[in-house]
């Protein structure tokens, strides 16, 4: 059954802030968890696991045996998955400011206007040991199988410069934000992979 959780700004230890840019703001991953392996590339530090991330998708009805994985990092192949709609948000002079998390997203100095994201569920790679909380990866646009949830097409897969931020759209530093996850049920997956109007 379709439904949505949010890793929020609620306490305890549920607020995700914008980490300090990296070096030249490089992005691979959208989300990952807090001081998790592969920070120093993504957008969003979440104050979740990679456990905890997977089993709120799963009680959402993400499945992962309908998901296939990326074959190699960077493989252009479009993935399958249930499809997932992201949003992240934050209070700003009074008022809740809403934004798909591509739009956060440059390729080639341009906003991403591609909100195609599917649920992948990451691996196991031995007994109890899942790739996700080994690298802290959450959520991916490059088609990495570590990810929890990825972008079904990459974002700048094949593009001459890599991904980077828009700072142009990030709230003030320290501002907490919400990540919202919503399971698009069969009927509303279309809607999703549409471009904002």
């Amino acid at each position: 059954m379709p439904g949505r959780f949010l890793v929020s700004a609620e306490p305890p230890k549920s607020d995700a802030d914008v980490p300090p840019a990296p070096g030249d703001d490089l992005l691979e991953y959208l989300a990952v968890k807090r001081d998790g392996y592969k920070a120093y590339e993504a957008l969003i530090e979440l104050d979740t696991n990679a456990a905890a991330f997977n089993l709120a998708c799963i009680l959402i009805g993400f499945d992962a045996d309908r998901a296939t994985l990326p074959e190699y990092h960077f493989d252009p192949t479009p993935l399958e998955g249930d499809a997932a709609e992201l949003r992240v948000e934050w209070e700003q002079d009074g008022q809740w400011r809403r934004v798909p998390p591509a739009r956060l997203i440059l390729v080639e100095g341009e906003p991403v206007d591609d909100h195609d994201w599917v649920y992948t569920g990451s691996t196991f790679i031995g007994p109890g040991d899942y790739l996700a909380e080994r690298t802290g990866a959450l959520i991916g646009f490059v088609h990495d199988r570590d990810s929890i949830i990825e972008h079904r097409r990459g974002i700048g897969l094949g593009a001459p410069h890599p991904p980077r931020v828009n700072r142009a759209l990030l709230p003030p530093d320290g501002t907490p934000i919400r990540v919202v996850v919503r399971n698009l049920g069969p009927g509303e997956q279309d809607a999703a992979a549409a471009p904002d109007p």
